[in-house]
Order: C-alpha cells, then sequence, then structure tokens
C-alpha cells in the first residue's frame, strides 16, 4: 500500500527544522570562537597600540612577563578543555613551541589552540548528527511499514554498524575526522592572515570590530568575520548535509532489502531551496526499489519512501 502523504509531510518539517537548527549550532561554536580571539586582539590593542593604533612593529617585538602570563593562563585553560585529543594535543605542542618568539607568534598561537576547541566540537557535533538522522531514518522507514503490515525487528545492532562504518570510513584517503582538522587548520592559517593584514595597516582601537570581527567586517573578505562565514558553509554544506545525505540513503537502502520492499517514492522538502535536479527525480514516481536514483548533488535533502 503506498505510504500517505501526511508522513512524506512530516519528514519534509524535520528535515527543514533540522538542517535550521544544525546551521545555528555550527555558526553558534564559529561565533564562541571569534570571540575569544577577540579578547586576545584587543588585550594586544589596549596595551601595545601608539597613538590609539597597533601596528605590525609593536607586534614583532619579544613577549614581556604580562604577555607570557596570559600565555600560561590561557594554555592552562585549554589543556583541560582539549584534554584526551591526539591532534589537539599535537597543535598544542607545536603552539606551545612557536609561542615565545614574538607577540605576533604568540597571537597566532593562541588563535592555533583556539580553533583546535571549533575542530573538536564541530567534529562531535557532526558525528552525533550523523547517529541521529540515521535513527530519524529508522523510525521514519519504521511508521511507513508497520502501515503496510510488515513485522517491525530489532535492527539496533546492525543499524549501529552501518553508522559506525560510515563515520570511520575513508573518502580520497581521509577520513571524517582529518577533513575536520584540514578545515581547522586552513581556518587558523587564514585568521592569522586576516589578522596580520590588519597589522600591517594598522588596527584602530575605535574600529577593530568594523576591520574584523562585526558584521560590517563582512564587506573585508580577508576578515575574521568573513573566513568564520565561509568555515561554517563549508561544515554546514559540503560535510554536514552531504553526510547526512549519504547516511540516509545507505540506511534506506539496507532497510529496503531487510523488508524486502520492492518499490519507491522521491520526494524533496518541498521549500524554496530545491533545484530542478531534485525536482526531476520526483516527478518519475513510482520507482522500483532497486532503481531509485543516487542523490544528484552534494547535500541533496530529498527522501525516499520505501513501501
Amino acid at each position: 500500500m503506498k505510504p500517505s502523504k501526511s508522513l512524506a509531510k512530516k519528514r519534509e518539517r524535520e528535515i527543514r527544522a533540522d538542517d535550521s537548527s544544525d546551521a545555528d549550532t555550527l555558526a553558534n561554536l564559529l561565533t564562541s570562537a571569534s570571540a575569544d580571539i577577540r579578547q586576545y586582539v584587543s588585550y594586544f590593542v589596549d596595551n601595545y597600540n601608539e597613538d590609539g593604533t597597533l601596528a605590525i612593529n609593536a607586534m614583532r617585538t619579544a613577549p614581556n612577563t604580562d604577555d607570557l602570563t596570559t600565555w600560561k593562563k590561557f594554555i592552562k585553560k585549554y589543556k583541560q578543555l582539549l584534554s584526551g585529543n591526539s591532534e589537539a594535543q599535537y597543535r598544542i605542542k607545536s603552539a606551545q613551541k612557536m609561542a615565545g618568539f614574538d607577540r605576533e607568534t604568540l597571537l597566532s598561537s593562541i588563535i592555533k589552540v583556539i580553533t583546535s576547541k571549533v575542530a573538536i566540537d564541530a567534529e562531535t557535533f557532526i558525528k552525533q548528527a550523523i547517529q541521529a538522522e540515521a535513527g530519524k531514518e529508522v523510525t521514519f522507514q519504521g511508521n511507513v511499514i508497520k502501515i503496510n503490515g510488515i513485522p517491525d525487528g530489532d535492527l539496533d545492532k546492525q543499524i549501529n554498524d552501518i553508522v559506525e562504518n560510515f563515520i570511520n570510513r575513508e573518502t580520497q584517503d581521509l577520513t571524517l575526522s582529518s577533513r575536520i582538522w584540514l578545515k581547522a587548520d586552513a581556518l587558523a592559517a587564514k585568521i592569522n592572515q586576516a589578522i596580520h593584514k590588519a597589522l600591517v595597516a594598522g588596527i584602530d582601537v575605535d574600529s577593530i570590530d568594523d576591520q574584523l570581527f562585526y558584521e560590517t567586517s563582512r564587506l573585508n573578505e580577508d576578515s575574521v568575520k568573513s573566513v568564520s562565514d565561509s568555515t561554517i558553509k563549508y561544515y554546514v554544506h559540503a560535510l554536514l548535509l552531504n553526510e547526512k545525505a549519504l547516511i540516509v540513503a545507505a540506511i534506506g537502502a539496507f532497510l529496503a532489502t531487510h523488508w524486502k520492499l520492492k518499490r519507491a517514492d522521491w520526494y524533496t522538502v518541498e521549500d524554496s531551496h530545491v533545484c530542478q535536479a531534485c525536482k526531476s527525480p520526483q516527478g518519475a514516481n513510482p520507482y522500483a526499489a532497486s532503481d531509485i536514483p543516487s542523490k544528484p548533488h552534494i547535500g541533496c535533502r530529498c527522501f525516499v519512501i520505501y513501501y
């Protein structure tokens, strides 16, 4: 029996709500990191500006006792936050080796450690989101088969194995974790580059946020705000949405095989972001379960109902 339209509409609403919530969570990670970075940039601006402007020459001098005390307090705090993660520990050790060279390198070391916290939090959240999406797909398809009178079974072990293997898989020789850490390193490098350019031009005490950190700084493609926004888009679109789309497809196909379901319908989420490449498969419903199209692009939010 063909599943009810109400089930599909409920799934559409769930996907749209989750996409918005996931994007907000990842954006908050970067917003928090930017606030921490701004705190340490402000420390140097407040203490070493000349006539209201912090320039590169002041940052190319050796850290004094106050600077190193600030560093020690910072690294003590972040060592606790990043404990137990080997990738983060590597970056902390690297930062510690460089921190005493000059003030600019000290700030660069702080930024490298802060972005390591972003990587850990992003990795944790993305993996949890993948696991949650797999669970929602099982629940959704399970509701469909209950309508069709097919007995549901305990598939927790098999589903958990699929999800674990999926999260730990390599794509072009890179795991999900390694892709996140590569992006975190790129983020640190770009933020340091943005701050370096600002220092060369001179950071005015009254315009530090306009140049680097707040909404107005979006006009500057090299600002911390612009770089952070770009990273958020990567985490959401190139990683999270794509990973969720792939795990949903994998779980759905497994369940269709397990329950011996023969037919399938393709659905979009029915909002303004649905592209023509996603609308076309819906127009060709129904499909044989074995012939359902592949996702047409990265981050596709379409879903399939097997019956």
